[in-house]
């Protein structure tokens, strides 16, 4: 039943994605069918703009009553992305709901770009989050500079 619904949502997703500018394919040849890659186009106006942001997806057994596991696989400077890639977003840990689909999780991390959560503790990237609350001039042109490096 897992994979029905998981083939759904990303149907759905391919559907949209002229609008969201995400995509989705399976990670690898042989990656199994719970396994995806995702790509996710910076949103406009912010200093992630243009970057492509790779996104390891991996469906738990038990979805959509468990989040998928999602990782950055392009480096970025943001205060809830680690340097490893793990992404501190609430919707991926304790406010999970079934209701929410992969378009709806990843569009919440593409706006979490936008508006990083610097405030709430996490275990992201703390040097971004210092920067991001004390010079966010300094922040956008460290974070313009790792899109340009790693991102296009």
């Amino acid at each position: 039943m897992p994979l029905v619904r998981i083939l759904e949502e990303i149907r759905d997703l391919e559907h949209g994605s002229a609008v969201t500018n995400l995509t989705i394919g399976p990670a690898q040849e042989n990656a199994g069918p719970l396994h995806y890659q995702a790509t996710m186009i910076g949103p406009n106006g912010s200093p992630f703009e243009d970057g492509i942001y790779v996104l390891d997806i991996l469906f738990r057994e038990n979805h959509p009553f468990s989040p998928p596991v999602i990782k950055c696989l392009t480096r970025i400077f943001h205060p809830n992305i680690g340097e490893d890639g793990n992404i501190y977003i609430g919707i991926l840990h304790h406010r999970w709901n079934p209701c929410l689909t992969i378009e709806k999780t990843l569009l919440s991390i593409q706006s979490l770009l936008s508006s990083p959560d610097a405030d709430t503790p996490s275990p992201g990237n703390s040097i971004a989050a210092c920067v991001f609350l004390q010079n966010r001039t300094e922040y956008e042109t460290i974070v313009r500079e790792c899109t340009q490096k790693y991102a296009m």
